[in-house]
């Protein structure tokens, strides 16, 4: 019951008003729950105390409209804090990008450092291959002078060796142009070629020869199995001529013609063989064709025939 006496009651206002700034001071401290109050000290949320009813009787007088806006404006300021989702992307995003970013820098650093290198040890070699090109080029350039050198030596030898056989095949066709050649004269035991021949001439073509015209008569080397070749040496080119042009006559006893060098046999066989010559012969010691149009050649051991056929 409450009492009726004034001055108790101002005694209980007074009380209750002495109380009011302790319940007011204690509700601001318990209106910021204690997982908030604490968590920057621990970083953990605390059990919470079981609660007994005299306490959610004293928390329920002790709130107040002014207290819960307190209250929704912490827990405002927590959520604004609290990083959201959409964010969370955009961070990873920003450090994909960044890293991306470095990544490529590195690389792009890297890449150039390598190319760098590269590029010098390239040109170290570049200039190592220069300086061996120019000394390959140098002796190069002294062998080929070398074999230019060679070549004209060469050429001054193959001139020099060609005018040599030219004039030693000449000198030998000089040295033989008197002489005849006999082919298929049948040999006999202790013959004497000279008096044969004599006989042969005066029975035959009615040619007088004394055996003093004929220098030398003699056989040579030839195929086995068959007569052996008779040169004969005459003292001059009319005495040689006396006997030569009776060739045709004298084919039952034998053949002759003139004794030439081997090169020169050689020559006239080639040109016989060609299409275009019509007759080819050795005369007082040079050798002449004649084309099939009727024109005449003279040639040499080292001419080149089919040029000089088509001029």
């Amino acid at each position: 019951m409450a009492s009726n006496n004034p001055s108790e009651n101002e005694q209980s206002g007074q009380r209750t008003s002495d109380k009011v700034p302790k319940k007011m001071l204690q509700l601001q401290i318990n209106s910021t729950p204690a997982y908030i109050r604490h968590s920057n000290a621990s970083g953990k949320r605390p059990q919470k105390k079981k609660r007994t009813r005299s306490n959610s009787m004293d928390l329920t007088e002790n709130i107040t409209v002014d207290e819960l806006r307190s209250i929704q404006a912490t827990l405002a300021e927590i959520k604004s804090e609290m990083i959201r989702k959409s964010d969370v992307k955009e961070i990873i995003a920003q450090m994909k990008h960044e890293i991306k970013q470095e990544v490529k820098e590195d690389i792009k650093q890297e890449m150039q450092q390598y190319l760098t290198d590269r590029l010098s040890l390239l040109s170290e070699k570049i200039d190592a291959l220069y300086l061996e090109n120019e000394s390959l080029r140098e002796k190069l350039s002294k062998q080929i002078s070398d074999t230019r050198k060679s070549l004209d030596n060469l050429k001054e030898t193959s001139h020099l060796a060609k005018t040599a056989v030219r004039m030693a095949n000449h000198n030998q066709q000089y040295s033989q142009k008197n002489n005849i050649k006999f082919l298929n004269w049948p040999e006999k035991p202790k013959e004497d070629l000279r008096r044969d021949l004599c006989r042969i001439l005066k029975e035959k073509v009615n040619v007088d020869i004394s055996p003093a015209s004929i220098l030398g008569i003699h056989r040579i080397p030839g195929n086995s199995g068959g007569a052996r070749p008779v040169i004969a040496k005459f003292v001059n080119t009319e005495e040689k001529t006396k006997v030569i042009k009776h060739r045709q006559a004298l084919k039952g006893n034998f053949i002759m013609f003139d004794h030439i060098t081997q090169k020169n046999a050689e020559l006239i066989k080639i040109l016989k063989g060609k299409e275009a010559v019509h007759s080819a012969w050795y005369f007082n010691g040079r050798i002449f064709a004649i084309r099939n149009d009727g024109r005449r050649y003279t040639f040499d051991i080292f001419d080149d025939i089919d040029t000089k056929l088509k001029q």
